[in-house]
């Protein structure tokens, strides 16, 4: 019944974006691949209003923003003559951009324990899920009366018209460019306004996607563990302490010394520092030795307190391949963090159990709160491309076409794109819980790692000094002097 009620409240939030896809591409005849980029510009201004305090001013937020996002591709296509699809994907890629400034620089912003319109209407007496479910229903009723009332105005008549025969309409004097702009405009405001609602009823904003939590459900509510509610790192030792009094031939975390520095230290020091390692433009450390020294302890607390396997037996299982370790395989894990792209991988591991995706830890007074994430793609035309229609043909079918998405979900990674994410979750090339992951990573996306923090010789200095502390054979101290040492040769 869950699932049922929650496939509701979805599908009428994200019924506002088909209405508003239908005006550009039903009417107009017009593939408006702004709305991709107007999307998240809603989530975006929903976001920082719903932060500031004001989730209704949000929505309206939404809609004007996105309702400019259209005009802009509308101005590039009927003033600047250019493609309808190339200035849909030129509006998209610009707001790429436009989304990071509206969010403070910041990929992704929380509303968890902020007011939204959705806990508005709990306050009134409903539950959770009635609340949620009637917001979703009244603000798509209300979306779809005005539509019908905008195309029976004199404005939406001519829009309605500009469709069917647009050399017909310019004939009768009625300004075509006008009428396309304004239905643009109308567009992704509608469009805008799904992502300003999704924004405060999932409960963040983001652009990125990355990690996520790994939990045996049934294994964690035996033994009283919750993953799907915010925790700390310090929670995470507490919950690790449980499972051992709970049963000692088990552990919280599958993990091993590749996972530790990248899911731990890399992300326990981001929110930390509220930055990478490196500085991307100086190449230069932006850690002391100090910082290091205080994210070894760490990783030394879950060796002591036997939060994860002993380093000599997580000395089996090296790189990418958890999967195959025996306790994981019998269900003597509570949770693993893990990569979107090897969800899937860790679930057949293991298939008799029950598997959710938990949040991810967050540092007590973090200056950022987000983990390693991965940035979408995006193709631009140069100006000296010698072949620009072949170019956006190509970027047409990379986006669009239904093959080449396919395809893409193939490669165990989540596509880049929501139309892509979608193609592959209806077809079941993407499983339900991958989706789910990809979601809750979503929300916790953090400044990417740069290229010299991601490279194989930077972390193979921080895997080598990882296992010394998990074998006892340097302290947190001594192992980060000697981390920094060799990472100081990599400032180049």
């Amino acid at each position: 019944m869950t699932l049922v009620i929650g496939s509701l409240q979805l599908g009428f939030l994200y019924g506002i974006l088909a209405l508003g896809i239908y005006v550009t591409f039903r009417i107009l005849n017009i593939p408006d691949l702004t709305a991709e980029g107007s999307f998240t510009l809603g989530l975006a201004a929903s976001a920082v209003c719903t932060l500031a305090g004001h989730p209704v001013a949000g929505i309206v937020a939404a809609a004007v923003a996105g309702a400019l996002a259209g005009c802009v591709t509308g101005v590039l296509q009927t003033k600047m003559g250019i493609h309808a699809v190339l200035a849909g994907i030129l509006t998209m890629c610009g707001l790429y951009t436009i989304n990071l400034i509206v969010m403070g620089s910041s990929p992704n912003i929380s509303l968890i324990n902020v007011p939204t319109i959705f806990k508005a209407a709990e306050s009134l007496g409903l539950s959770k899920e009635a609340a949620r479910l009637v917001i979703a229903i009244a603000a798509a009723a209300v979306c779809l009366v005005l539509l019908i009332l905008f195309f029976r105005t004199h404005l939406g008549l001519c829009i309605r018209a500009t469709g069917d025969n647009e050399a017909m309409v310019s004939a009768s004097s009625i300004n075509v460019d006008a009428m396309k702009i304004t239905a643009l405009a109308f567009s992704n405001a509608l469009v805008a306004v799904s992502g300003g609602l999704i924004a405060q009823y999932q409960g963040f904003a983001d652009v990125n996607s990355g990690s996520g939590m790994l939990v045996n459900k049934d294994l964690a509510d035996a033994i009283g563990i919750d993953f799907s509610q915010p925790y700390t790192w310090s929670d995470l030792i507490d919950m690790g302490k449980k499972v051992r009094e709970y049963d000692d031939s088990m552990y919280l975390l599958c993990a091993n010394k590749e996972y530790l520095v990248n899911m731990v230290v890399f992300n326990y020091g981001k929110q930390l520092l509220g930055k990478t390692f490196f500085d991307a433009d100086t190449k230069t450390l932006n850690l002391t030795e100090d910082d290091l020294k205080t994210v070894y302890e760490y990783v030394k607390q879950l060796y002591d307190e036997e939060v994860v396997a002993p380093a000599s037996y997580q000395a089996s299982y090296t790189g990418d391949n958890l999967q195959s370790d025996t306790n994981w395989i019998a269900g003597k894990y509570v949770a693993a963090p893990t990569y979107i792209s090897t969800i899937d991988v860790m679930v057949a591991a293991n298939p008799e159990a029950n598997y959710m995706m938990g949040q991810l830890p967050v540092l007590d007074g973090a200056t950022e709160k987000g983990w390693a994430s991965n940035t979408p793609q995006v193709i631009a035309i140069t100006k000296t491309c010698e072949h620009p229609e072949a170019a956006v043909e190509f970027m047409n079918y990379f986006y669009n076409d239904d093959t080449a998405l396919e395809t893409l979900g193939a490669t165990r990674s989540v596509p880049p794109t929501e139309k892509a994410r979608k193609i592959c979750s209806d077809k079941g090339i993407l499983s339900e819980i991958t989706m789910e992951g990809a979601d809750i990573a979503a929300a916790m996306g953090g400044t990417p790692n740069d290229k010299i923090s991601s490279s194989q010789e930077s972390k193979t200095i921080l895997f080598d000094s990882v296992e010394t502390i998990g074998y006892g054979a340097s302290t947190p101290e001594e192992a980060a002097a000697d981390t920094i040492n060799l990472l100081s040769g990599l400032e180049q």
